[in-house]
């Protein structure tokens, strides 16, 4: 707390909620607090995206450097494509191209730029989030067509999963579209086994992990459909969780909503679905917006009357007092998504956040990182941390985080057992960290102190 109250006391340039991601996390990961965070156990991720959750370093180290990648660069754009020939006439190796630039620096340098929308003047490069969208948009393009190589596709997941592992995250929930995953050889991969895939590298990992608790997925095709294609979608999800019933929590719609249909057009088959599975589970982006009484913002409403578990962004719930209600009552977690709300213009400064509001009455609530990938950021601690300081306030100590750690375990898609488990073991993680950073404090140990948030995990200590 003394950290903390050093860093929050500050004037306001110098406070780094209050300012784009882009331009604060290098002084992000000089703070303290920022530090602590890193080795604090989070629990769990619920809210992350399969082919943006993993840091560009993969993309720009690793994936640029193998055999068989091909690219098309120009100074406006940046192709990119695995395959035994060349796409096209003037598509050349990569590593030859590297080997031809001036500087193999300056040309990873140009690669990364590819990935990310990270920008050093944001507030020019992003004025609205139309062209933040844009950018965020052009970059997919570039992902799916890089990264969807088996070999690059399995090893994209290990990474992934490694970053969050590394970041002391215990179990993560990822949305997959599930997008074609092909061979050299020509060899397609249809969904069920790309699903079958990301269970084959979940199950790799636990083994040489054997302290990491797991993985699911949610299936989170595009909401820029017609009703007729979800129908199609929700067939497919069907098939998808009768193959793979304890791999797959659920079901979400994803892209930017502003622009997508809303729930609303797709209620039959949303609610057909659940009369054929009345356990299924539905995780629904939902107001991501700043608009009131639009489409978008009344997707929070329809979440809500769809028994959604949980509410991806949830960022507009503040504009309905019923849903706030019927989410508190419900146990309805909102999957917080600070730096990803702020770089793409929901809100500059994390400091107005809804979120504030929604941890200072006790709603249920988790952290999630979105697209940590496309905003060269890593693992979930930097999520924490802007919640934690922008979005907590001053007084909010060690139980704030300790609380999140633990909804992130209790909100989760784990089965009842499953949660018993994962508490016992976050319970025993935190302890010793607790007593890690003690002892590295010279003193013997925490003073007892009470909370209003207490429950089978807490001990007297925090």
């Amino acid at each position: 707390m003394e950290w903390k109250r050093h860093e929050y006391n500050v004037a306001e340039a110098d406070f780094p909620p209050a300012h784009s991601f882009f331009l604060m996390k290098p002084r992000i990961e000089q703070s303290r607090v920022f530090q602590f965070i890193k080795r604090m156990p989070k629990g769990a991720v619920l809210h992350a995206h399969d082919l943006s959750a993993a840091n560009t370093d993969f993309i720009v180290k690793d994936v640029a450097y193998r055999d068989h990648l091909w690219g098309r660069i120009t100074p406006d754009s940046v192709n990119l494509r695995f395959s035994l020939e060349a796409p096209a006439a003037d598509w050349k190796l990569v590593n030859e191209l590297r080997a031809a630039a001036p500087s193999a620096e300056a040309f990873d340098a140009r690669i990364r730029e590819a990935f990310v929308i990270c920008n050093s003047n944001p507030h020019v490069a992003y004025p609205d989030q139309a062209s933040v969208w844009h950018a965020f948009d052009q970059r997919f393009t570039l992902i799916f067509s890089t990264l969807t190589f088996a070999g690059v596709f399995r090893d994209y997941f290990w990474r992934t999963l490694q970053d969050y592992y590394e970041d002391n995250v215990m179990y993560v929930e990822i949305r997959g579209v599930l997008p074609p995953v092909f061979e050299l050889d020509g060899t397609q991969y249809d969904q069920m086994q790309v699903a079958a895939i990301y269970q084959e590298v979940a199950e790799r990992f636990k083994k040489v992990h054997p302290d990491f608790l797991g993985v699911r997925l949610i299936y989170a095709p595009s909401r820029h459909v017609s009703a007729s294609q979800v129908r199609e979608y929700l067939v497919f999800f069907r098939k998808l969780k009768k193959a793979l019933p304890d791999f797959v929590a659920g079901f979400d719609l994803v892209a930017h909503e502003d622009d997508g249909n809303p729930l609303i057009d797709f209620v039959p088959a949303l609610l057909q679905l659940r009369q054929d599975l009345p356990d299924v589970k539905y995780f629904f982006h939902a107001g991501e917006t700043n608009w009131e009484q639009s489409s978008t913002d009344e997707n929070l409403v329809d979440a809500v009357m769809l028994n959604t578990t949980r509410i991806g962004h949830g960022y507009a719930i503040d504009k309905h007092p019923m849903v706030m209600e019927a989410v508190k009552k419900r146990g309805i977690a909102i999957e917080l998504n600070p730096i990803s709300n702020q770089v793409l213009n929901l809100v500059q400064d994390l400091r107005n956040h809804p979120g504030a509001a929604l941890l200072a009455d006790d709603y249920p609530l988790v952290i999630g990182s979105d697209d940590p990938g496309l905003w060269d950021a890593k693992g979930l601690s930097y999520d924490f941390y802007e919640a934690f300081l922008g979005m907590a306030g001053l007084k909010a100590d060690l139980r704030t985080l300790k609380q999140l750690a633990i909804n992130s375990i209790q909100y989760s898609a784990m089965g009842e057992v499953e949660k018993e488990e994962a508490l016992a073991a976050l319970a025993t993680r935190w302890q010793r960290f607790i007593g890690e950073v003690d002892r590295e404090r010279g003193t013997r140990g925490a003073r007892p102190c009470s909370s209003e948030h207490d429950n089978s995990i807490h001990s007297t200590e925090a």
